[in-house]
């Protein structure tokens, strides 16, 4: 099997101008700027990035380096890394194997105490995602935030992930840009009901035996004139959220009573939801049962 290599935009969502690496585990880095002599940055010792720097940095290490986005985050990654300044913000990448990437993205997307079943069926769509969408960075194929995959701190490749290596799910001979969300509150949605861009594939509509995560929001006039003119529109939710929070609007299902949300549900509703993936796996249903119910008229295949 051929090995397929993404390059991931780190903590971009944080704009960063600023950020500290360091080594971990009485390891060293190796920092390498063109045309200059590579440097030995020793256990202990970190160097910081500006965005005034404008050159390709490129920083390695045996062991995962710290980064530290000054007052906001501290996160672990493989090296190596590359630093540079654009547009007045650092740019932090690195290049890891598509199957480290979706072994990233199960790990940090997974409920809590999902069944093998449910995790195997996440790694096909992480995994699906991955590969119809390379490249939507630019440089870059993807982000490690939720625009694109969130990814955690990086761990071992779980059984669930190396069990379904290579398994993609195909639509008209294509990788699906296979999307999926924590809680749809009993039936899924198709991007139309939710504002979003028609694709090839409408992800439709399916029952789901999520339970019923239900929610009330109170929201400012304004706001609440917004949603109505928007009703589940995924678009409006998402600006609402970054402006109030990320729990403001958990989820495209509700109804609008005046200034009150009564809603149910987590997340955008569209494509795989986790805790339906989850029910149907106690259940008997295997990871290919529970990827043909979230998405009907699909191949699911290896390229392996």
């Amino acid at each position: 099997m051929y090995t397929i290599v993404l390059t991931i935009s780190l903590l971009s969502l944080l704009h960063p101008k600023e950020a500290i690496l360091r080594p971990t585990n009485n390891a060293r880095l190796t920092i390498r700027v063109k045309k200059l002599q590579p440097r030995q940055l020793l256990s202990g010792e970190s160097i910081l990035f500006t965005s005034i720097e404008e050159r390709l940095t490129t920083v390695a290490s045996p062991q995962p380096i710290t980064v530290e986005i000054p007052g906001k985050f501290t996160r672990t990654y493989p090296g190596p890394l590359r630093i540079h300044s654009v547009h007045g913000l650092l740019e932090i990448t690195t290049t890891v194997s598509l199957e480290t990437a979706v072994a990233w993205a199960v790990d940090a997307e997974s409920m809590p105490n999902a069944s093998a079943e449910a995790r195997k069926a996440l790694a096909v769509v992480a995994r699906s995602w991955f590969l119809a969408t390379r490249g939507r960075h630019g440089e870059s194929d993807a982000c490690d935030t939720t625009h694109c995959q969130y990814l955690g701190s990086p761990k071992a490749m779980s059984a669930e992930v190396i069990a379904t290596q290579g398994m993609v799910m195909l639509h008209e001979g294509k990788p699906l840009e296979a999307m999926h969300h924590a809680n749809c509150g009993g039936r899924t949605q198709s991007l139309l009901e939710v504002g979003l861009a028609a694709q090839p594939y409408p992800f439709y509509s399916v029952k789901c035996p999520a339970p019923a995560a239900l929610w009330i929001r109170t929201l400012s006039s304004d706001d609440a004139r917004r949603i109505s003119e928007n009703l589940h529109h995924e678009n409006t939710r998402i600006d609402l959220c970054r402006r109030l929070g990320w729990d403001a609007i958990p989820s495209n299902n509700y109804q609008l009573t005046g200034m009150v949300l009564h809603g149910k549900g987590r997340g955008h509703g569209v494509g795989l939801c986790q805790e339906g993936a989850a029910a149907l796996a106690d259940t008997g249903s295997d990871f290919a049962a529970i990827l043909r119910h979230f998405f009907p008229n699909t191949l699911l295949t290896s390229f392996r």
